[in-house]
């Protein structure tokens, strides 16, 4: 009897130690579990830091991006703005000059006319005047009229 009881005591103290090995075991095992859920947590927290980071360096590059291409944009229509009012400054100039030019033509053309006519005057005063002198002004006329249709022609011209 006193060695069944010896022998169940034994077989009592290997199951509570066993009870506690089992224990003990569960315990750690959950411990790595919630050890293993923390680092899995702060990986997941991590690697969302870094996604977002990335995502606002990426939204700040973009932003960066069209931010130049609104500068470059604006900096063309400048460009062509200039360029064109350029256009239309050389273009009026061109118009002013035109008119002068055309003034001045004008102006030419009617010097022209009226020394044309002042000759024609004189000539005339002078053939007058080469009638009354006699037979010598035969060669003077033909000397006259000579001068007279190169004038004409430079005046065509």
């Amino acid at each position: 009897m006193a060695f069944r009881r010896q022998r169940s005591k034994a077989i009592d103290h290997r199951r509570r130690s066993q009870l506690r090995n089992s224990r003990k075991q569960e315990e750690e095992s959950k411990q790595q579990a919630l050890a293993k859920l923390r680092h899995e947590e702060e990986t997941i927290a991590k690697l969302r830091e870094d996604r977002s980071k990335e995502a606002a360096l990426a939204k700040a590059e973009r932003d960066l991006q069209l931010q130049m291409k609104k500068e470059n944009l604006e900096r063309i229509k400048r460009a062509n703005e200039y360029r064109l009012r350029e256009k239309e400054k050389k273009a009026e100039a061109n118009n002013r000059r035109a008119v002068e030019l055309k003034t001045k033509k004008e102006e030419l053309l009617r010097a022209r006319q009226r020394n044309a006519a002042q000759a024609r005057v004189e000539k005339d005063k002078l053939l007058r005047v080469l009638d009354g002198a006699g037979s010598s002004s035969a060669q003077i006329k033909k000397l006259l009229q000579s001068l007279e249709t190169n004038q004409n022609v430079a005046s065509i011209t």
